[in-house]
């Protein structure tokens, strides 16, 4: 029998019990985690409290789904470990979740503090270890102080700008008893952005253009982006997070400002006033290089974000939903229909050219046409996540965004890492079990979290999983052979990775004709188990933004050697 409980069965409170209420007080219903003695208290009264648990096989698997679970629901997610290095284990995600704004809260247990220093395994600093990898890393040294530190730790996760914190529970803290918390409501911010001299600017706009980034994902700003799109009748593009607050069906969505795309290419260089909300000017975003002779207007909650890019002539720290809300009130419509026409002119004619891929018939398939037959069989509601590499340029290209939270690319990792893909899809799931979700991974980034299909059937979250095999590191074979002269350390085998699936008790397919691909998805939409489908691609194709990133790294390498 558990000690904290009576022979009559209620719990006494402890620390344990107490962090478990003020997560279901702040809304947690889910954690994800990789069981250890360090963190059996805290699991114990998750369980009582009615917290679902989704137990992983790896540490690294926890971290990279409760970040998806905050993708899908921009709440944070929160993922318990048990000691070091099992913090260590998630230690990437946990960066990666910082660097790109993601929030996650973090709860890892430790050696109690009786028998600190006495050469217990797992007995390190892992306050210091995570303080350079979260917005904030703390200690619980006594149990009436732990569930404050969670319901805290929850906030800080979530705003100005989200991230991951990690707070350490000692196993003693949990343990003992502890008197009842009274838990004070979430910390608000009222204040109303002064957008008199934005809304000026904007009425003298003749080729206006709004860039929302996933600041306004996280501020749950999509109902009034839209409302200020059709009211102004002002084009929108969406990044990251933000991709989908918008449809790209509708008609003032212009998608992703890729920058490898016209429409792109039209707004940095013609857009006369732009605003962007909640998005940092990175270089993915061109670093702001808007012409000298548009105003650029940056909105964002956290001024961090104006650090990044080209200084703005206008810069506003404020709610992307407030901001946006008072825009949208009042607004009057603008003298844009040419403006928007030549837009959406630019974005059909790309789309038109993309769409040519689908008709390559060639086997092994063609990437293209690969990303094509994904992107025609996927509902309107469907999930996508796409892992780091080469892929995620032919999915960008391909797969619209046409919900909230329905596309998330590596190009949301700050880090530019691998590997999360397939959890990210799997705590999705978790979050919006009747959404299909569907995860795109390379053979190379698969390899990291391939385990995690055990996790999906075990826990009935099926997820689709289409692995583009070009049996390599395709991205870095291309920039070897294009740089060196020859590819080194960057094959893998084809190997046979839809037998994964059966292991896991899913269902895998082999394909490498369109025909077999298109009925291979079909079932993977609709099945109740996870699938694999392991596509076997053409290995000398390569992306038409490849050539351009191969010069990019030989003018930086030209650079340093001179």
């Amino acid at each position: 029998m558990n000690a904290n409980r009576d022979k009559n069965g209620p719990r006494r409170p402890t620390g344990a019990s107490e962090i478990a209420r003020t997560l279901r007080a702040r809304g947690v219903s889910t954690v994800f985690t990789l069981c250890g003695d360090h963190t059996n208290p805290l699991l114990d009264a998750c369980d009582d409290a009615g917290i679902r648990i989704v137990d992983t096989r790896d540490e690294r698997g926890a971290a990279w789904m409760a970040a998806g679970w905050a993708l899908a629901t921009a709440e944070p997610g929160v993922v318990v470990v048990s000691n070091t290095p099992a913090l260590t284990n998630a230690a990437t995600a946990l960066a990666d979740s910082t660097a790109s704004g993601i929030p996650v809260l973090c709860i890892t247990g430790g050696v109690g503090l009786d028998d600190r220093g006495k050469g217990h395994p797992g007995d390190q600093d892992q306050v210091a270890i995570a303080s350079p990898l979260a917005k904030w890393a703390a200690r619980a040294a006594q149990p009436d102080d732990a569930a404050a530190f969670i319901s805290r730790g929850h906030e800080i996760a979530l705003a100005p700008r989200p991230g991951a914190v990690v707070v350490e529970l000692p196993l003693d803290v949990q343990q003992r008893g502890v008197e009842p918390l009274s838990l004070p409501p979430p910390r608000t911010d009222n204040e109303t952005p002064d957008v008199g001299e934005i809304r000026a600017r904007l009425s003298r706009a003749e080729r206006p253009v709004v860039i929302a980034g996933s600041g306004c994902f996280w501020d749950g700003a999509g109902d009034v982006l839209r409302a200020l799109a059709e009211s102004a009748r002002i084009p929108v593009f969406t990044a990251r997070a933000a991709r989908g607050l918008l449809s790209d069906d509708h008609e003032l969505c212009m998608g992703f400002p890729n920058l490898m795309a016209p429409a792109a290419q039209m707004i940095f260089g013609e857009a006369d006033v732009a605003i962007v909300v909640g998005a940092e000017l990175d270089v993915l975003m061109g670093s702001g290089a808007f012409h000298p002779g548009c105003t650029l207007i940056r909105v964002d909650a956290d001024p961090g974000a104006f650090a990044i890019g080209r200084r703005a002539e206008i810069e506003l720290i404020a709610s992307p939903r407030a901001t946006l809300e008072l825009l949208a009130a009042g607004a009057q419509p603008l003298d844009t229909d040419g403006w928007v026409k030549r837009l959406r002119e630019a974005v059909d004619a790309r789309a038109a050219e993309v769409a040519k891929r689908a008709q390559i018939s060639s086997s092994p398939l063609h990437p293209g046409r690969m990303m094509a037959e994904v992107a025609s069989k996927l509902p309107a509601d469907a999930i996508v996540t796409v892992d780091a590499g080469e892929l995620a340029l032919w999915a960008i290209d391909a797969i619209p965004a046409r919900a909230p939270s329905s596309f998330h690319t590596s190009s949301a990792s700050a880090m530019g890492a691998l590997g999360m893909g397939l959890p990210w899809a799997i705590g999705m799931k978790a979050a919006r079990p009747e959404r299909p979700v569907v995860a795109l991974c390379g053979d190379g980034s698969f390899g990291f979290t391939a385990m995690e299909l055990e996790t999906s059937a075990r826990h009935g979250l099926p997820v689709g999983v289409v692995i583009g095999n070009d049996g390599g590191w395709g991205i870095v074979r291309h920039l070897q052979n294009a740089l060196q002269g020859r590819a080194l350390a960057s094959d893998l085998p084809v190997a046979p990775y839809e037998l994964l699936a059966e292991f896991a008790g899913g269902v895998g397919d082999r394909v490498e004709a369109p025909k077999q691909l298109e009925i291979a998805i079909t079932n993977a939409l609709v099945a109740s188990r996870p699938s694999v489908i392991n596509a076997i691609l053409d290995q000398s194709i390569q992306h038409e933004a490849m050539p351009l990133i191969a010069a990019m790294f030989a003018a930086r390498q030209e650079g340093a050697s001179g």
